[in-house]
């Protein structure tokens, strides 16, 4: 028996990504930050810890704070390596140097890659250009891969989408994108229309994807340092679930992540409800499972505090 529509929607949905900015914590500080959230009743809401393959060596240091997670767990600290050095293929030999050594102090059990930004060629070249660098490294095969893509360029994002698209159904099983929504320049939020964009091609490709930067808020608002419009959790989180159970083309899709009213919004124990379109127990544990598979987020406290003050977010999975 499935767990209520609103246990699915959330359950291990943040990876906490607060070694990042704008958190930028100290290593010490992000760990025992994860810490905390393992001893709070939110725990069940708690995805991997996102460091940056830079910094793995310092991250293996704190083995004080990695037995506690592993105690208070019951396993040891799942984590995302996201590349981060000029040369992306050295981090990659790194990561897969360290799975082969038999280490058992982190589960590496996905890598977040980007393809070049800077590159004229289209979106399949670009993909198959992180792809050669992977295959250097040997890395196994069910490691899972999230290749970051530009949001603003339709033509460039459909060929990447169709590239990772045609790797997955042939040796590359756990690729998959990712999709970031917010952050500091030059990763303003991108507008609503291109995420949209996104979430179609992605579902009529069949593309599991995985959302960060600035999904801190429940809802779409303006940022009151920045003056920026930004894009709200449920806006763009059950845009997701709605595209994959619904197959919502982008007017649609692009109506729900510009609404900012709360009174369109629902997430309870039956289902996730956008004014008419409704997702409910079953259609969020595939979209979950096979589509939008966590949000990154520099902090965990954050985007909880606000699902709370819309009444959307208990302490106990149900």
């Amino acid at each position: 028996m499935l767990d209520s529509a609103l246990g699915i929607f959330l359950r291990e949905l943040f990876d906490d990504a607060s070694l990042f900015p704008p958190a930028s914590l100290s290593m010490e500080e992000a760990l025992a930050g994860y810490l905390a959230a393992l001893r709070s009743p939110q725990r069940w809401m708690l995805g991997r810890f996102v460091a940056p393959a830079s910094r793995l060596s310092e991250l293996l240091r704190c083995d004080e704070l990695l037995r506690d997670i592993a105690a208070i767990s019951g396993r040891i600290l799942p984590v995302s390596v996201v590349s981060d050095r000029p040369d992306p293929r050295a981090d990659y030999l790194a990561i897969g140097e360290y799975l082969r050594s038999g280490d058992r102090a982190l589960d590496i059990r996905s890598i977040e890659a980007s393809i070049p930004r800077t590159a004229t060629v289209g979106g399949a070249a670009r993909v198959e250009a992180v792809l050669g660098r992977l295959g250097d490294a040997q890395l196994p095969q069910d490691l899972a891969v999230f290749i970051e893509l530009p949001c603003d360029a339709e033509l460039l994002v459909a060929e990447a989408l169709d590239a990772i698209a045609d790797q997955r159904a042939s040796d590359r099983i756990m690729l998959h994108a990712k999709l970031r929504c917010g952050g500091i320049a030059p990763f303003l939020p991108p507008a609503a229309e291109d995420i949209a964009f996104f979430l179609a091609r992605a579902r009529k490709r069949m593309v599991p994807f995985k959302l960060t930067a600035g999904l801190h808020a429940p809802l779409r608002h303006t940022d009151p340092i920045t003056g920026i419009a930004s894009h709200g959790l449920l806006n763009v989180a059950g845009a997701a679930v709605l595209a994959f159970g619904r197959d919502l083309d982008t007017h649609v899709l692009t109506r729900i992540l510009l609404d900012d009213q709360a009174t369109g919004f629902a997430l309870d124990d039956r289902s996730f409800r956008w004014k008419e379109y409704t997702a409910d127990a079953t259609m969020i544990f595939n979209a979950r499972t096979a589509f939008m598979r966590s949000v990154g987020s520099c902090s965990f406290r954050e985007p909880i505090e606000g699902l709370r003050g819309l009444n959307t977010a208990p302490d106990e999975p149900c």
